[in-house]
């Protein structure tokens, strides 16, 4: 077994003390809502309404802008400034999942509001659009039923911390549910196109989400096989429904030249990564507890009829093949994020349960709202900050401290805005190389290579040795990063030797950057114009350690002078007579 269940699990455990509380919360207001459901059938908007308060400070105290989102946010600014969705300028990569994400951000980007504040503004109607999808399903299954499973998701600890990020992910699960409720509504071919738009919108804010486009066009062809006149029209309804995804999807292949985005490569989508996902999996389940909600899921199709049967027996299908899509590819390094289109549905399954079992049994039916009363909410398992098993809570990484103006609290977003002030405010434009590319990029405007290859397909194409993190699992060689013409680099260390040679000190705190090759003319712009960043000189460096010391012995002497060779001497050809020296020294310690 792997090492990483068992510590999920003690994690899990560890954490149920805490969660009790809100466990017995909710299993009491659940099983009070169901118990007096027909004498609270008009209040439930009392209860929405106190459900989404309790959700929206929930959203404010997770509040985040992550990485990733800021990476979406660079190609968005790229395009309001006519240099086109790309992530460097000249380079025509689709570095982003979540294409149509962008196109709303570009929109609010033309109206005048800052696109920090479109991408906020943006997750938050996100969340809303996902509570209020769940709602028009429970009203519409059943008018008179307590509104469980939106009280719930209200609440949820994935779903609201989604509310914020700058992340599609509530938005476009939001779009699935509401897609699925309109099928289940529809008698006119109205319904059928504007569920078609909402299927079609959630794929091109997530790529993944056609499944559940794919998945409903299927509903319909069953509902409509008798194919009269108006069952023609609710399918052809939803084709045009469906539109906007391959007109835009085309588009991208004309522009970027290739049929999937580089990130489907960087993150070796065409791979297996079925032990990562049960880690996934796993961490999930029990920090929602929806693990008790399975037998539930599998009664829904079974206890429902009509209509309903239909939807459950949809959603039983997607989730299946969901999962086993996050099998597949291994899910992803946020917490959650990989599950929040199934946690809809998990929760509808069990509130339907519960009221369906009701009707015949009410202690049955109360035993499943003690369930899912246990879910409620919903516990992190990762220390604030942190990351386990490959996954963290990213709200955590990137807290959101300030909205007017956007300040997060990381170093990566410190740098950013430190990097366009020290460089581009004073004409210098160094080639940076990184991973975490997303605030770094968004506010330097420098030219950034990511060293994972979301952004550069060469590194995307390159085989995996060892499986990781998922999405952090490439690496570039140096030659390539040579070639690339990279000046700085993070998440790199250089040989102990030369360590404060290649060191660049400057203000602010967090990862330390280093130069990769010494650019002579690049950096005696930057000793003269930017004294905030503190650069040795080599010669005076090289003459004092490298001559005097060169090595242990000769073969470690041969490695270091190797690595001076590429860092100076390859840069810098009049110093030949000063390498000639060194040579000699190492022939004089110890002869060839």
């Amino acid at each position: 077994m792997d090492p990483a269940f068992a510590e999920i699990v003690a994690a899990w455990r560890g954490a149920l003390w805490g969660w009790a509380p809100t466990m017995a919360l909710g299993v009491l207001l659940c099983t009070l809502l169901l118990a007096l459901r027909e004498r609270l059938a008009r209040a439930w908007p009392l209860v929405v309404g106190v459900a989404l308060a309790i959700g929206l400070g929930f959203v404010w105290s997770q509040a985040a802008l992550t990485d990733d989102a800021a990476i979406t946010l660079r190609y968005s600014d790229h395009v309001l400034r006519g240099l086109g969705p790309v992530w460097n300028v000249g380079q025509r990569v689709e570095g982003i999942t979540n294409f149509g994400w962008m196109l709303l951000q570009v929109a609010l980007g033309l109206c005048g509001m800052r696109l920090e504040h479109a991408a906020l503004l943006l997750s938050l109607l996100g969340y809303l659009l996902l509570v209020g999808a769940v709602l028009l399903v429970e009203r519409t299954l059943d008018p008179k039923a307590p509104p469980l499973a939106t009280a719930l998701i209200a609440v949820q600890i994935v779903v609201t911390a989604f509310g914020t990020t700058g992340l599609e992910s509530d938005a476009a699960a939001g779009l699935v549910v509401l897609g699925a409720a309109l099928i289940l509504r529809a008698s006119r071919p109205r319904d059928a196109l504007l569920a078609g738009l909402c299927f079609a919108w959630s794929g091109l804010f997530h790529l993944d989400h056609l499944l559940a486009g794919a998945l409903a066009g299927g509903w319909l062809l069953l509902r409509h096989r008798a194919m009269g006149p108006e069952d023609r029209r609710s399918l052809l309804a939803y084709g045009l429904g469906l539109l906007p995804y391959p007109l835009v999807h085309g588009w991208k292949v004309w522009y970027y030249g290739v049929w999937l985005p580089n990130t489907f490569w960087a993150k070796s989508g065409d791979l297996w990564y079925p032990s990562q996902g049960l880690v996934y999996e796993l961490v999930q389940a029990l920090s929602s507890n929806h693990w008790l909600l399975l037998p539930t899921v599998l009664a829904w199709p079974w206890l429902a009829r009509g209509r309903e049967r239909a939807l459950a027996l949809w959603a039983l299908v997607f989730a299946v093949g969901w999962h086993l899509y996050l099998m597949k590819v291994g899910g992803d390094f946020m917490t959650g994020r990989f599950l929040i289109p199934l946690i809809p549905w998990t929760l509808i399954a069990g509130a339907r349960t519960a009221s369906l079992l009701t009707a015949r049994s009410v202690p049955a039916g109360l035993l499943v709202a003690v369930l899912l009363g246990l879910g409620t909410r919903g516990v992190s398992l990762f220390p604030p900050g942190g990351m386990s098993w490959y996954l963290a809570d990213e709200n955590t990484v990137y807290p959101l401290v300030s909205v007017f103006p956007p300040v997060v609290d990381h170093h990566g977003f410190r740098q950013g805005l430190f990097f366009h002030r020290v460089f581009v405010e004073r004409d210098l434009h160094p080639i940076l190389a990184t991973t975490g590319i997303g605030w770094v990029g968004f506010y330097s405007d420098l030219e950034v290579v990511d060293l994972v290859g979301l952004t550069e397909p060469e590194i995307a194409a390159l085989p995996i040795h060892r499986r990781g993190k998922p999405g952090h699992e490439k690496n570039p060689s140096f030659e390539w990063l040579d070639a690339r013409g990279v000046d700085f680099i993070r998440w790199y260390q250089p040989s102990r030797p030369w360590d404060p040679l290649q060191r660049a000190d400057f203000e602010g705190d967090g990862d330390r950057w280093w130069v990769w090759r010494y650019d002579p003319e690049l950096m005696e712009q930057i000793h003269a114009r930017v004294p905030e960043i503190k650069i040795l000189r080599p010669r005076a460096w090289i003459r004092q350690n490298a001559v005097r010391s060169p090595g242990k012995d000769r073969e470690d002497a041969l490695q270091r002078l190797e690595a001076m060779d590429h860092y100076y001497f390859s840069m810098v050809p009049e110093e030949a007579p000063l390498r000639e020296r060194i040579v000699a020294r190492i022939d004089h310690l110890w002869p060839p």
